[in-house]
C-alpha cells in the first residue's frame, strides 16, 4: 500500500517526498515585499504524523495518512459510506472540482450561506448535490467556470488540475487569509511574481502567477528535470491523498527565523578591495559586490564615512542581513547593472540618523530594482530618488508606496515604475514632487505638503483632475501625456505654471476654474474644437497650438503682452 502510494504521488503532484525529490533550498519569504528592517525568515514545510483510524482504505503506514486524518478531524471531508459503519477515502482518484468546492466552503468554516434561487453555472442544478457549496464558491471569486455558447459552466464531476488548484488555493488565500497559515499569509500579501519558477510556467499562462505563488509558500514546489529546471505540469490532474497535503500545508505551514549568520570580516574587506575605491570619508564601488553581512561588517569599520555609492547585479547576493550602521553617512546610493533582473529589498536605513540623500538609481539612471517603498523614519533625509534611463525600457518592479516619515525631505522622484496610488504623505518641507511615468490613474492628495512648489504627474493614466486637493503654495503642476478629456474644476490660489500638453482634452469649463495667479497655460496638442472666453488674471502665455481651433482664443487677463501660442492646427 504504501509503495503504491509512493508512486502515484510522484507521478501526479510534485510533493516534495523524501527519497524522490531533491532537499529544497529553503524559501526565504520576503524577497519581494517585506522591509529589509525585518527579520529575515523561512518556510518550513508542514507534515501531520502518521496516523490511521479515520478512513477504512487509509491505513497508519499509508504516505499521507496523518494528512487525511486531519482533513477527517477537521471536518473538511467526510469520505463515502463503506459498511460497517466505516467512511472511505479513496486516496488515489482525482479530486473532482465539486469536492474540492465542498472541501474549501468547509475549511473558511461556511455556516448559513444562503445559495441563489438560480444557478450560475447552467451544469449545476439547484438540486446538486453540491450546490451550495458551489454557489458560495462562485460568489467569492474562488471560481469563475467557463463560458462556452453564451453559458457559465462548472464541470463539477471534472478532475482538479494543478493550475486550477493553484489558482482556487491562491483565491481562497486572498479572501480568508484568517484560515491560512503565518507562513503562507506572509507570501500572499503584496505578492510580486518573477515569471521564472517554473520551466512550464512562462509569463502569459494562465494562472502562472498563482502557480508561482504555490511554489513560494512551499504548498507544492513541482519536479526537477534532467536539465536542472523545475517543472509544474499545470493540467495533470491531482489525486484526493495530495490533495489533503495541499490544504494541510495551506494552514500548518510554519514561518521560522533564520538565524542571523556571523559576519566574515575578512571575507567583506576583501569584496571592497575588489570592486571599491575608498577613502576614510566616501567609498565609491563601481564594480558589483554581494550586499549581505559580511560587505556591511567591512563598511561598518568606517566611523567617519559621509558618501557611500553601491552597486549589485543579479549574480550577487543582495540579503536583509545587509544593515549598516553608520553615524556619519549623508548619502547612500544604490544602482544595479542594466540587465539585473532581481527585485532586491529596500535597505535598511533605520541606523543612518545623518543620512540626507537616498538614491536608489546612479547618475546613468541605472536603477536598484524594489518592489516597495516600506514605512519608515528618516529625520534628516532631504533628497530621495528612484527613477530609470529613458533607454532602459523596462518598467521598474515598484507597484506601492507606504507611507513613510522623513519631516525634513525636499525632492521626492519615482520615475518609471508602476505607482497605481499614493498615501496621504506628511512632509512638511518638500518642495518638488516628480511622479513621472507610473499608473496614477488619479491625482494623490498632496495636501498635507505645505511647502510644495512643483509637481509633476506626466505620462500617467490620470483622467480627471476636478477638485484636486492641492497645497496652499504649489506653484507648477505638470501633467503632460495624460488621460484627460476635460479641464475643469480646478481651483488653487498658488498655482503659476499648468502643464496641459499631450492630453485628450476637448472641453474646458472656466466656470469651475479658479486660477489668480496663473502666467503660463500650455494645452498644445490636445483635442481642442473651440473654447470660451478664458479668465485668467495674471495669464502671460497661452499654448494651444496643434489642436482643432478655427478662431483664436479669446483670454481676460490683466498683463498687457499676453503671448498666444495657436499654429499647428489640425484641419
Amino acid at each position: 500500500m504504501r509503495s503504491r502510494s509512493l508512486v502515484a504521488i510522484a507521478a501526479t503532484t510534485g510533493l516534495a517526498i523524501s527519497g524522490l525529490l531533491p532537499a529544497l533550498t529553503p524559501m526565504v519569504t520576503g524577497e519581494n515585499s517585506v522591509p529589509a528592517a525585518q527579520a529575515a525568515t523561512k518556510i518550513v514545510v508542514a507534515s501531520a504524523k502518521a496516523r490511521g483510524g479515520k478512513f477504512v482504505d487509509v491505513p497508519a503506514n499509508m504516505f499521507l495518512s496523518g494528512e487525511m486524518a486531519w482533513l477527517a478531524d477537521k471536518g473538511i471531508s467526510t469520505g463515502w459510506p463503506a459498511g460497517n459503519n466505516q467512511r472511505a477515502y479513496r486516496p488515489l482518484i482525482n479530486i473532482e472540482r465539486q469536492a474540492m468546492a465542498a472541501f474549501l466552503y468547509r475549511m473558511a468554516g461556511i455556516k448559513n450561506y444562503q445559495a441563489p434561487a438560480t444557478s450560475k453555472f447552467a451544469d449545476v442544478p439547484t438540486n446538486h448535490p453540491f450546490y451550495q457549496q458551489i454557489s458560495w464558491m462562485a460568489s467569492t471569486g474562488i471560481t469563475t467556470g467557463w463560458v462556452r455558447d453564451g453559458k457559465r459552466y462548472f464541470n463539477p464531476d471534472g478532475p482538479v488540475n494543478r493550475d486550477a488548484m493553484a489558482a482556487f488555493i491562491y483565491r481562497f488565500a486572498g479572501k480568508y487569509p484568517a484560515k491560512v497559515s503565518k507562513a503562507v499569509r506572509s507570501v500572499t500579501k503584496n505578492f510580486n511574481p518573477s515569471g521564472t519558477v517554473f520551466a512550464d510556467v512562462t509569463k502569459g499562462t494562465d494562472f502562472a502567477k498563482e502557480m508561482e505563488w504555490l511554489r513560494r509558500t512551499l504548498i507544492s514546489t513541482g519536479w526537477p528535470g534532467s536539465n536542472g529546471k523545475r517543472y509544474y505540469r499545470p493540467v495533470t490532474p491531482i489525486h484526493r491523498d495530495a490533495m489533503a497535503a495541499f490544504l494541510y500545508r495551506l494552514q500548518n505551514n510554519k514561518l521560522v527565523n533564520i538565524p542571523p549568520r556571523k559576519a566574515n570580516l575578512a571575507k567583506g574587506k576583501n569584496w571592497l578591495k575588489q570592486s571599491c575605491r575608498s577613502s576614510p570619508d566616501e567609498i565609491n564601488c563601481n564594480r558589483p559586490l554581494p550586499l549581505n553581512v559580511d560587505t556591511a561588517a567591512a563598511l561598518n569599520q568606517y566611523k567617519n564615512l559621509t558618501k557611500l555609492r553601491l552597486r549589485v547585479s543579479d549574480k550577487h547576493e543582495v540579503s536583509n542581513d545587509f544593515v549598516l550602521k553608520l553615524s556619519s553617512l549623508k548619502l547612500l546610493q544604490l544602482s544595479a547593472y542594466y540587465n539585473d533582473k532581481k527585485v532586491h529589498p529596500f535597505p535598511n536605513i533605520k541606523h543612518l540618523p545623518k543620512l540626507e540623500k537616498l538614491y536608489l538609481t546612479d547618475m546613468n539612471g541605472h536603477p536598484y530594482p524594489v518592489a516597495k517603498v516600506p514605512a519608515f523614519y528618516a529625520p534628516n533625509l532631504k533628497d530621495f530618488d528612484i527613477h530609470r534611463s529613458y533607454i532602459t525600457l523596462k518598467r521598474l518592479p515598484l507597484t506601492k508606496v507606504e507611507a513613510f516619515k522623513a519631516p525634513k525631505l525636499e525632492h521626492f522622484k519615482i520615475d518609471g515604475a508602476s505607482i497605481s496610488s499614493l498615501p496621504k504623505l506628511n512632509l512638511p518641507k518638500l518642495r518638488g514632487l516628480y511622479l513621472t511615468d507610473n499608473k496614477l490613474s488619479r491625482l494623490p492628495d498632496i495636501s498635507a505638503m505645505p511647502s510644495l512648489e512643483k509637481a509633476y504627474f506626466t505620462d500617467n493614466p490620470i483622467r480627471n483632475v476636478a477638485n484636486a486637493r492641492l497645497p496652499r503654495n504649489l506653484k507648477t503642476l505638470g501633467l503632460q501625456r495624460n488621460q484627460l478629456t476635460s479641464f475643469s474644476g480646478l481651483r488653487s490660489g498658488s498655482l503659476e505654471y499648468l502643464y496641459l500638453t499631450g492630453n485628450q482634452i476637448r472641453t474646458v469649463d472656466t466656470r469651475s476654474i479658479n486660477l489668480p495667479r496663473l502666467k503660463r497655460l500650455e494645452m498644445a496638442d490636445n483635442k481642442l474644437r473651440r473654447l470660451p472666453t478664458l479668465v485668467f488674471p495674471s495669464l502671460q502665455t497661452l499654448d494651444v497650438s496643434r489642436n482643432y481651433l478655427k478662431l483664436k482664443p479669446v483670454v481676460k487677463t490683466n498683463y498687457k503682452y499676453l503671448h498666444i501660442l495657436w499654429g499647428g492646427q489640425h484641419v
